[in-house]
């Protein structure tokens, strides 16, 4: 496994997920590249909810996904493991799908989150998938 490929998505079991691919990595001498997307149908829905402008809650949301980026890229590096960072905007499912391929990943791993569709994404995924609860 040359290149592993996370989605994070702030939650706990992307956090562990996270732990789980630092740890693979270092093992395997793979490189990391970890994605967070800012997911315009989410942003959109809360706009509309709490009424407020869509581009500050993109802004915000951003803020945060590159908050969990950083630290990702912090425990990589003391793990002596490589690692690369993304920031994407769109549809999570789509967008992962899209720059694993794209990247030639030979595996996905992304946290358990009942909200995703993970046959969608096995589906789409042209490689491994692994889900970490």
């Amino acid at each position: 496994m040359q290149r592993i490929f996370l989605f994070i998505d702030g939650s706990p079991a992307a956090h562990r997920a996270a732990e789980w691919v630092i740890r693979q990595a270092k093992e395997w001498r793979s490189r990391i590249y970890v994605l967070s997307v800012v997911d315009t149908a989410a942003v959109a829905a809360a706009a509309r909810r709490t009424r407020r402008p869509r581009p500050k809650i993109r802004g915000e949301w951003e803020e945060i996904g590159w908050r969990n980026l950083y630290e990702i890229e912090d425990d990589a590096f003391e793990a002596e493991v490589k690692v690369s960072l993304i920031m994407e905007e769109g549809l999570p499912l789509p967008r992962i799908s899209e720059l694993a391929k794209s990247y030639e990943a030979d595996l996905v791993v992304v946290g358990y989150n009942p909200k995703m569709d993970l046959d969608k994404l096995a589906a789409r995924c042209p490689c491994s998938l692994a889900v970490i609860k």
